[in-house]
């Protein structure tokens, strides 16, 4: 895990340092075509492994994302792996699954214009569509550009990289530039009836400073709490109904007297417990064995047993947590 960790940050370091590749088939180089020739194996070579780096910053991503949303890991087990396991921060953890969530960054297509730098490839995930492609059009976004050229960009539409602003303005103007942390709004979550709630909040909050310019809102960790939330839920909700499901077999049961009667025979009680329950000890599996016994024994929809839930007339294969669906 270890290794995980210094590897990515031994990357985010290309905001620092930087080795742009150009292009060797420029049309202003002054070297001949044999010339060339020589050079391009070597570009090859560097490409190549360049944009491997960047996998391996997407693969952590997809690592992170897997391990946040692993139903047998627990919130203090994820954040024990990222802190104390990895050595990351947790909103460190939240970009890196946001750069390997977005198709701009995983996709070929732009590969040869993106840089490496984990910290740079969250802020053009997070660029808007016509934002980022008007970036691409511009060479704002190329391999050795960084953090706040695309954060300057995302702000006022230009970048401090190839700008016509004089070395005296531009000097002058970076004296202000500096970006700090204006403020930190702290919610008691007691007090918040649902996650509607929290959604008006962060609405309320971006049209009283929609106006206000120079300013970026960043809602990372509302939204990674309501996700976790909306997960928290989600499986309360399937226990809760695996418990209705079993209780509705059991009914079933106790109103039928041949299956009440061999109940009360130990040989036969065990095979009909497997028929009825299964053997499987996982939620996902027993609740896909108990919809399928009522349905198919006692011809009852489970989903009718879902109303009220964050679950309702969904198939165990709509969701998430679950990638096994229950006969219609």
């Amino acid at each position: 895990m270890n290794a995980i960790s210094n590897e990515v940050k031994n990357l985010s370091a290309n905001e620092v340092v930087s080795s742009h590749v150009s292009d060797s088939a420029n049309s202003n180089n002054p070297f001949t075509d044999a010339e060339i020739a020589l050079i391009l194996p070597y570009k090859k070579k560097i490409l190549e492994y360049w944009n491997k780096s960047r996998d391996s910053i997407i693969e952590v991503g997809h690592q992170l994302s897997n391990a946040k949303f692993d139903k047998s890991i627990s919130k203090e087990m994820y954040q024990h792996l990222i802190e104390v396991e990895c050595g990351f921060s947790v909103g460190t953890a939240d970009k890196l699954i946001a750069v390997a969530k977005s198709h701009r960054i995983t996709s070929s297509q732009y590969q040869d214009s993106l840089p490496i730098s984990y910290g740079t490839l969250y802020e053009i995930a997070t660029m808007k569509d016509d934002v980022f492609e008007s970036a691409i059009k511009d060479k704002v976004i190329h391999p050795d550009c960084l953090r706040k050229d695309i954060e300057q960009f995302k702000k006022n539409g230009s970048s401090s990289f190839g700008s016509n602003v004089s070395k005296q303005s531009t000097s002058k103007a970076s004296d202000y530039d500096e970006q700090f942390e204006l403020m930190s709004v702290f919610i008691d979550s007691s007090k918040i009836k649902n996650n509607d709630e929290f959604l008006k909040f962060k609405n309320a909050v971006s049209i009283a400073l929609k106006d206000v310019s120079g300013i970026r809102l960043d809602f990372l960790s509302l939204d990674s709490y309501l996700e976790n939330q909306r997960v928290k839920k989600t499986k309360s909700d399937l226990i809760a109904v695996k418990k209705i499901l079993k209780n509705e077999i059991e009914k079933h049961v106790s109103l039928d007297s041949q299956l009440t009667h061999a109940c009360k025979k130990r040989k036969f009680k065990v095979d009909l417990d497997r028929l009825l329950y299964g053997s499987s000890k996982t939620a996902d599996e027993q609740i896909v064995h108990y919809a399928n016994t009522l349905k198919q024994k006692w011809k009852v929809d489970w989903r009718s047993f879902t109303v009220g839930t964050s679950i309702e007339q969904k198939c165990v294969g709509d969701i998430p947590e679950f990638d096994v669906k229950i006969a219609a």
